[in-house]
């Protein structure tokens, strides 16, 4: 999957043991609506130097897996949905359409 949008934020990186860190981002996506929305992918292990070169408000485009699980709470039964937008690849977006550039046919 894939969406473009502007880069609204970047986090540090997280170390959670020594063979696992995570980075988060948040994308601003529909940013022409009256109600954008902000996206927040994940990026793990060596995947985490993606965003270097990158900064707030870079337009981008970030491909991506989407997953979801369920999680119950120990000792509540309680279950809870949890979905994860992992990133793989991140591109600077040009900007151009390329319907703005190609000739109009009649």
């Amino acid at each position: 999957m894939e969406i473009t949008g502007k880069l609204k934020r970047i986090l540090d990186v997280k170390i959670i043991n020594d063979k696992l860190s995570k980075r988060q981002f948040v994308v601003e996506y529909d940013t022409d609506s009256k109600y954008p929305q902000l996206i927040p992918f994940d990026l793990f292990n060596e995947k985490c130097s993606l965003l270097d070169g990158f900064s707030s408000g870079d337009e981008i485009k970030v491909f991506y897996n989407m997953k979801g699980r369920e999680w119950k709470k120990p000792g509540a039964g309680d279950v809870t949905y949890i979905l994860s937008l992992t990133a793989w690849k991140i591109e600077k977006n040009s900007g151009e359409d390329i319907f703005a550039i190609l000739p109009k046919f009649r």
